[in-house]
């Protein structure tokens, strides 16, 4: 009987044994289940967040093509409007050289240089009539051209609103702090016009005066409203003319050269050479030129037989060659 109870007792103690190991063996078969459970749930919502991606990638794909085609359309449209401003200067450019075509005056005529070397001076007609008054507009710290025209006997009523006060003095000079502009003109500096500036100075009666215009632009709000009647009272215009190549005074040059051409000829252009240009076509059109002009009532004209630069002009910039025009202004 002892026997048989201890042969119970070992065979309960095997079993309890092995109870233990299973339920190990089931809590680790449940940590796994718990894992792979897990596991499952980072997977899907991994999925999830793939699927989530890649509907806010669909989103951001549909939305470039979009973009995409808006940027197409735009650039098609900014192409068609290049290509209109570009056909628009194309015309401008070949007005331009129309209006400025150059002439040779009839008669024994020689040129002179007025003016110091190099920037500053102007090839002009040597011939200054007697009126004795010469307008120069555009003065900073150069005053050679008009220290010329004293020579010559003129007196010279000069204007620049940038300076307090002329380089040097001379009973000839009449200075004004005052700028060349338009009818209500916008600049930050007193302005008149050039018949404002006739009356004032008790010049409306006057002929066969000089003109002098260098104003970085504002020549062409000037010139735009100045009157053709104005314009007859000089005997030679030099004009520094600034931004032909810029589609913004498009207007007002073409406006400013059809007056000047009612009433005067192009004798004389050189380019600066501190600027460049453009090629329209097969001709060169300076961003910046001198042009001189003659009183169509004082003088008569002859085809243009020479080129450009002229043997008295000198490079703006003496530090670089001078821009050569060659026949781009000849008829």
């Amino acid at each position: 009987m002892m026997f048989l109870l201890r042969n119970i007792e070992g065979l309960l103690g095997n079993i309890k044994s092995d109870l233990v190991e299973h339920r190990q063996m089931l809590q680790g078969i449940c940590k796994k289940i718990e894992e792979a459970e897990s596991m499952h749930i980072n997977m899907h919502n991994f999925i999830k967040d793939i699927q989530c991606e890649q509907d806010y990638i669909k989103e951001e794909l549909f939305l470039i093509r979009n973009k995409g085609e808006k940027i197409e359309k735009d650039l098609r449209r900014l192409s068609i409007n290049l290509y209109n401003k570009d056909k628009c200067m194309e015309r401008h450019q070949k007005k331009v050289f129309s209006m400025l075509t150059l002439k040779k005056v009839q008669g024994n005529y020689d040129f002179c240089r007025i003016g110091r070397e190099y920037d500053g001076g102007y090839v002009m007609l040597n011939d200054f009539g007697n009126s004795g008054i010469a307008y120069s507009f555009g003065i900073n710290d150069d005053v050679s051209w008009d220290k010329d025209m004293v020579s010559r006997g003129f007196d010279i009523y000069m204007y620049d609103p940038t300076i307090e006060k002329l380089p040097m003095i001379s009973d000839k000079f009449h200075f004004f702090k005052v700028g060349l502009a338009g009818i209500d003109s916008t600049l930050p500096f007193p302005t008149m016009t050039l018949a404002e500036i006739l009356v004032e100075n008790k010049h409306v009666e006057k002929k066969d005066m000089i003109l002098k215009i260098d104003i970085e632009s504002f020549e062409w709000e000037a010139l735009a409203v100045c009157d053709i009647g104005v314009l007859k009272k000089f005997r030679q215009i030099v004009i520094e003319m600034h931004n032909l190549n810029d589609p913004r005074f498009v207007d007002l040059i073409l406006k400013s050269l059809t007056k000047l051409n009612e009433t005067h000829q192009v004798v004389h252009l050189h380019a600066n050479n501190y600027c460049t240009g453009v090629m329209a076509g097969k001709r060169f059109l300076p961003d910046v030129l001198e042009v001189t002009y003659l009183n169509k009532e004082c003088y008569k004209f002859d085809e243009y037989k020479g080129d450009l630069p002229h043997p008295l002009d000198m490079p703006n910039d003496y530090e670089c060659p001078d821009l050569y025009i060659g026949r781009d202004f000849i008829d």
